[in-house]
């Protein structure tokens, strides 16, 4: 069974589940703040469970790699989407600062109270500001993760 270990923590999952949906079993979440209330529910098109993910994944998706590029994401930035993302193999999981976890250059989010490490005020976004992906008929890695 696969590892994955995210903030300090490792959790066992099968090879196959959606990496949004392991971290989220075992009470981790793959969110920033306000973000944990305001996501897309899996669909890929909010982008705010960006992560980096080293270890063997899914190749990223139609969906994820279209919604990658939209601002204030950076398709060269190498983040991963969790909810579209499946555990393969062992993976080592890191949040980035940020409304989307976007702040790659900043400290990585830290393990104990899940708040960001040496972040501004620049990561306060509010509600009304994340812009969803237009959708396309291609099926999400979490379809039936509607809450």
């Amino acid at each position: 069974m696969p590892t994955v270990t995210f903030r300090g923590e490792s959790v066992t999952c099968d090879r196959g589940d959606v990496l949004r949906d392991v971290l989220l079993a075992a009470g981790l979440s793959p969110h920033n703040g306000a973000a944990d209330g305001v996501n897309c529910r899996g669909r890929g098109s909010c982008g705010t469970c960006a992560v980096a993910v080293t270890g063997a994944v899914s190749d990223p998706s139609r969906r994820e790699r279209l919604r990658l590029r939209v601002p204030p994401h950076d398709a060269e930035n190498g983040l991963r989407l969790a909810c579209q993302t499946r555990v393969l193999g062992d993976v080592a999981v890191t949040k980035y600062p940020g409304f989307w976890g976007q702040h790659v250059n900043d400290a990585p989010v830290g393990a104990g109270d899940g708040e960001p490490v040496g972040t501004s005020d620049r990561d306060s976004v509010g509600v009304g500001d994340a812009e969803p992906v237009g959708g396309d008929d291609e099926t999400t890695a979490s379809d039936d993760d509607v809450a």
